[in-house]
């Protein structure tokens, strides 16, 4: 073996991807037509984050020698890179040659759905699944897809019905996760559905309680997928920004391989940036435990960027969840769940499979998007607008009724409902055919597919007067982005967390007046506030300076709340 192949072998092993880089190119200037050196190359630069490098050094190992792997690479890291439209073809070719081959069949659902062609991804994938009818990753690749489109009970139904072919984690994670959508499901389903989940990715009992090792600073680590520009990642930055890093070390895992402004805001707020993206569960859990934390956080629950397994294998001496998901894990493991006294009032624990930490003064710190554009002035001539920009999965009849009352009782009013989803004509006929079996006067209804750019997005609530949030399952980041662009929602407080979400963000941004107390008077609210057009007005122009000075934008105020039930559940650790 060449020296230099050791030196990569040896880098490799230690994660040392800089190292593994630049001997691999020297190996490449020896060896410049070796297909394999230029795939081991792109690894290397997705390990980096260089994610258009790495697409480029896939499609010379191509050129050279084309190959599935090297394909399936390219494919992977275009869709990734919001460009599913030149791996789409690739795919097709893939999938011709070999129709019962799983994996190019769910990178091209993906890549379909991802370039807004939801209808194509469903049936790609249901079509293998009529020939692999026993294969998880097709069932649940299924069930993805419809869920996007807004079918979750179907998803659900699929789900359940795959279970019968053998007991799945990720499936059964699927299952408790789009439960949260369906409204009038009773509560203890759900909460059991999350228990089945628990069991299913953890059927042993959790790992040994690792001893703490006291030092100078207590060492907390966060871990999951948006210390980046998304939605949950809007929740991040100024949370990092305000730790007291004279007593606390703060360790930050990223499990995406995207740098934007947002990661880099997040690597200087904080000790030791890592990124964890490529590690398999067990090697990610190694990487921890030789952090030798005293905390730490998860931030994505059952959503698909989980690490929950690794909370299984007790890395700190305590664990927790936060943030990212709206109910509670059902993971073993999981010692602590950070919510506050609006989102989980007393009776809230019954259905939480982790001690409830209530946070005082809100669970949440929202830190708004770089580069905003301005606050729209609302033209005086034009109608009044209700808005709704949730998850079209949460765009249901039981919302749509109460809001076809509203319109009735504002006769000139429209409403204006925007979704990612609405990329997909399937998806946007069926929100058509509910709102229309609903009764809403589709004359005064516009269904809108987003823009591809964010700021453009957020140009668009500058037609809403004033949002109307979803519920049994609200908006979180939708309802920070109105009011930052001035637009208020009404919300009202339902039975569990996740229906009482918009409570608590109105609450800590100091808005009450834009709080029912029932659905009845939600209908009410939003129909006196449509009749004082003039006040909501000059409440849009002052909205921003108001939030900045308010406990919603208040990073310290976050951070210190959640560094006092750090240290709490430290001291209440028994005697090694």
């Amino acid at each position: 073996m060449h020296p230099l192949l050791k030196d990569v072998a040896d880098h490799e092993a230690h994660h040392r991807w800089d190292q593994a880089l630049r001997a691999m190119t020297k190996m490449l200037q020896l060896e410049p037509r070796n297909a394999r050196y230029y795939l081991l190359a792109g690894q290397y630069l997705v390990n980096l984050g260089r994610i258009q490098e790495a697409i480029a050094s896939f499609r010379r190992a191509i050129e050279i020698q084309p190959d599935k792997t090297a394909y399936m690479a390219l494919c992977k890291y275009l869709i990734e890179s919001n460009q599913p439209d030149e791996a789409i073809p690739i795919l097709e070719k893939t999938l011709a040659e070999d129709p019962l081959d799983i994996e190019p069949t769910i990178a091209l659902s993906h890549a379909y759905e991802r370039s807004g062609q939801v209808d194509r991804a469903i049936e790609v994938v249901r079509r293998l699944l009529e020939k692999i009818p026993d294969s998880p990753r097709v069932i649940r690749g299924l069930a993805l897809r419809l869920r996007t489109a807004g079918r979750v009970e179907e998803a659900i139904q699929v789900l359940q019905d795959g279970l019968k072919y053998g007991d799945n984690a990720e499936m059964r994670s699927s299952i408790a996760f789009f439960s949260n959508y369906v409204a009038d499901l009773e509560e203890s389903v759900v909460f059991q559905r999350h228990r089945d989940f628990g069991r299913a990715l953890l059927p042993g009992p959790p790992g040994k309680v690792p001893k703490r090792l006291v030092g100078e600073k207590i060492k907390i680590g966060y871990i999951g997928a948006d210390f980046r520009e998304s939605a949950p990642g809007s929740f991040l930055p100024r949370l990092l920004e305000g730790h007291d890093r004279t007593r606390f070390k703060i360790h930050v895992y990223s499990d995406h391989l995207t740098q934007d402004s947002v990661t880099k805001r997040a690597e200087k707020a904080v000790d030791v940036f890592r990124t964890t993206a490529t590690m398999d569960h067990a090697k990610c859990a190694q990487v921890l435990e030789a952090d030798e934390l005293d905390v730490l956080v998860e931030l994505a629950g059952l959503t698909t960027s989980s690490r929950l397994m690794i909370l299984g294998y007790r890395v700190a001496p305590v664990q927790a969840t936060y943030m990212a998901y709206c109910n509670t894990t059902g993971v073993p493991g999981v010692d602590l769940r950070f919510v506050d006294a609006w989102t989980d009032p007393d009776g809230a624990d019954a259905y939480a499979s982790e001690r409830l930490i209530r946070l005082a003064g809100g669970f949440l710190c929202y830190t708004p998007p770089e580069k905003s554009p301005p606050v729209q002035v609302r033209p005086p001539e034009s109608p009044f607008t209700f808005g709704c920009f949730n998850n079209s999965s949460k765009i249901t009849p039981r919302w749509m009724e109460p809001v076809r009352r509203i319109l009735e009782r504002v006769p000139t009013a429209r409403l204006l409902i925007k979704a990612y989803e609405f990329r997909s004509p399937a998806s946007l006929e069926q929100i058509r055919r509910l709102a229309e079996e609903c009764g809403l006067p589709m004359d005064r209804v516009e269904l809108m597919p987003p823009p591809k750019d964010f700021r453009d997005h957020l140009k668009v609530y500058g037609q809403v007067d004033l949002a109307l949030d979803t519920f049994p399952y609200n908006g979180t980041t939708t309802t920070c982005e109105g009011l930052w662009m001035g637009v208020p929602a009404v919300v009202f407080p339902g039975t569990v967390h996740r229906a009482r979400v918009g409570f608590s963000l109105l609450q800590v941004a100091g808005l009450p007046q834009f709080v029912a107390e029932n659905m009845s008077q939600w209908e009410d609210l939003a129909v006196d506030w449509a009749g004082r057009r003039d006040e909501l007005a000059n409440l849009r122009t002052s909205l921003r300076s108001h939030l900045e000075s308010s406990a919603l934008l208040d990073g310290r105020r976050m951070a210190s709340a959640l560094e006092q039930a750090y240290e709490a559940a430290l001291d209440a650790l028994p005697d090694p």
